[in-house]
């Protein structure tokens, strides 16, 4: 585990693009997902198929839709101070 931490602390310690801008809506994606879920759990509700096989659908959906509706919202001007 030790190995793991120090090659982790040396290789994986950079920040990209991407990451960045997640990180500036994390926030938003905090205050926001609750949305995402509900509107996800509307669209998917009468999928007649196991929870556990419809939560592999859903939950990596609604991570990318929170993050892409943060994005979003940093985008906007008033809301960039607030958020």
């Amino acid at each position: 585990m030790v190995a793991l931490l120090g090659y982790g602390k040396e290789l994986w310690n950079k920040q990209t693009v991407l990451l960045k801008n997640m990180t500036r809506s994390a926030f938003a994606v905090y205050i926001f997902h609750p949305l995402v879920l509900v509107s996800l759990a509307l669209l998917f509700g009468n999928l007649k198929i196991d929870p556990a096989i419809k939560l592999l659908f859903v939950a990596p959906l609604a991570v990318i839709f929170s993050f892409l509706l943060g994005g979003l919202l940093v985008k906007i001007p008033g809301v960039r101070n607030i958020i």
